[in-house]
């Protein structure tokens, strides 16, 4: 490993196709650190990529743009810490969060990330301007701090905060919490039921579907799922609620009065699909369905997520997951250092600001031992590990 204090190099060949500068010099500040970029050409082909880090800084995942037609050059810079030195970089950054040692393993909780970007559908976007007028501004009334918990206290749905154990499922359950909370608000909380995750994990698997159950899925396909084929009621394991519960026990943990085991070491299966209730259900599987009308991905733009919230509800989000997210305790989450180890889908419910620093509030599925409360939040405005370029909403269906 390359001492802390010295001066660090990388030397990286990277293929090149069309001519450009000779030299480029790139100085960038990325949280705080200075990172210089040099950029020769070699001969016709390729270019010889230089990075030199200063004495005081780290590496950090920081990613170097330089100044080339169409952007084509991109290198990550990245050393592998353990947990101890993450924590004690990022609480010595003074940064917006802080970071420690969660009530859950790190093990069990990168046992639920996606590591493939096409199985979620990932969207590596920049901002963009793009707008599709379905929103105004005006809907927001410059409001700086909203709630879905707060906005809707008769919708039951929105404050639950999920466990779903070491199945990577956050696609479906991002979606299909997403989906209960918003059939509550559009119906004036006459329809306040929870849909069930388990059936967009065990039935919209395979090809030209939402992905691979327990291995991972796409959130915006599952939002389709509910368009076309519906979701039956389904609550969590523990509650047993509903046509289809989820069948996935949490691990190690305690909910309520009832204390779970650790998980086991083996992989878990995806659940079976099942063309019926649970036995002693009192209504036929078809007769419980739920329907959506519309699925939208929605456009990289604050206000557009905003406004969709404001008026119908939390959303379904999809982020990029590094190092040192595992190690979040509290405050506004900032990718600061660590590799990239998957892909994590998540509920936006509201957004604020602290110190005037503006902020996603969300709500994870890694139980309320995590975080703050099974919440978190993120900085806003800025595609902070591509949040906003990957929101999925949609409209139910009344009556």
């Amino acid at each position: 490993m390359i001492p802390y204090g010295e001066p660090r190099f990388h030397t990286i060949m990277v293929p090149y196709r069309v001519l450009c500068y000779h030299i480029v010099n790139v100085l960038l500040w990325y949280h705080k650190v200075r990172l210089w970029c040099t950029v020769k050409r070699i001969y016709t082909m390729t270019l010889k990529l230089i990075l030199w880090y200063p004495h005081d800084s780290m590496d950090h995942g920081t990613e170097c743009y330089t100044i080339v037609p169409y952007s084509l050059l991109t290198h990550h810079c990245t050393i592998t810490y353990d947990s101890t030195k993450i924590i004690n970089y990022v609480n010595s950054q003074k940064s917006l969060w802080t970071a420690g040692n969660p009530k859950i393993s790190k093990d069990y909780m990168l046992k639920t990330l996606t590591t493939d970007p096409e199985t979620v559908g990932f969207r590596n976007l920049g901002p963009t301007f793009y707008s599709k007028n379905i929103f105004s501004p005006e809907n927001l009334d410059d409001s700086n701090f909203f709630d879905a918990r707060e906005r809707w206290p008769e919708c039951s749905s929105i404050p639950i905060i999920n466990d779903i154990s070491d199945c990577k499922s956050s696609w479906a359950f991002s979606a299909a919490e997403s989906m209960s909370d918003r059939l509550c608000i559009n119906s004036g909380g006459m329809i306040n039921t929870v849909l069930s995750a388990q059936e967009l994990l065990s039935c919209c698997t395979g090809v030209f579907s939402c992905g691979e159950g327990c291995a991972g899925g796409n959130v915006f396909k599952a939002w389709q799922y509910w368009q076309k084929h519906g979701l039956p009621t389904g609550g969590s394991y523990e509650s047993q609620f509903g046509c289809k519960p989820y069948s996935i026990s949490p691990c190690d943990t305690v909910i309520g009065n009832i204390t779970f085991p650790g998980c086991l070491n083996s992989t878990v299966q995806t659940p079976s699909c099942e063309k019926k209730c649970k036995s002693g259900y009192p209504v036929e599987l078809d007769k419980d369905r739920h329907y959506g009308v519309s699925v939208d991905q929605l456009p990289n733009r604050q206000i557009e997520i905003q406004s969709d919230v404001m008026l119908n509800g939390p959303i379904s989000a999809t982020m990029e997951v590094y190092d040192d997210f595992l190690q979040y305790t509290t405050g506004i989450y900032v990718h600061l250092t660590g590799n990239k180890q998957g892909h994590l889908s998540v509920r936006i419910l509201g957004w604020g600001m602290y110190e005037g620093v503006p902020y996603w509030l969300l709500a994870n599925s890694w139980g309320k031992q995590w975080g703050e409360n099974g919440t978190f939040r993120v900085l806003r405005g800025v595609n902070e590990c591509g949040l906003e370029a990957n929101c999925v909403s949609g409209m139910p269906r009344l009556g």
